[in-house]
């Protein structure tokens, strides 16, 4: 939550700092480094961003992780496209990303029609 809260904050360098020692700690916890990848994004070091997003896309995380990072960087059509594997796939994590809809950097996927298409198909009102 703390993750969140600095993120949602615009505390980028903060969060970074977090989701770093969080990794350290639980490096199997690899949703934690989407989370990693949004804040270097967020903070500017896009370089970082960049590796970290590429070192996750070869393992096996969840696909609604990969789709806020994508929503985090401004691709749309990729964040939408990860949504789309993570219904297919019946993540259950999907359910609790989709609550997390009130980040600032979603608002852009949130105000996509295909949002409203995905929450009508897991039969979700918006």
């Amino acid at each position: 939550l703390l993750r969140l809260a600095q993120l949602h904050l615009g505390l980028a360098q903060d969060a970074v700092i977090s989701l770093r020692r969080l990794m350290e700690l639980a490096p199997w916890f690899l949703n934690g480094g989407w989370w990693l990848a949004i804040a270097y994004f967020q903070a500017g070091d896009h370089n970082s961003s960049e590796e970290w997003a590429r070192k996750l896309d070869n393992s096996r995380t969840s696909s609604s992780s990969a789709a806020f990072y994508f929503a985090a960087i401004g691709n749309v059509d990729a964040a939408f496209e990860a949504f789309d594997g993570a219904y297919r796939q019946r993540e259950r994590g999907l359910l609790l990303d989709l609550h997390m809809k009130e980040i600032p950097f979603f608002q852009r996927c949130k105000l996509d029609p295909r949002f409203v298409d995905l929450l009508r198909r897991m039969n979700l009102s918006q």
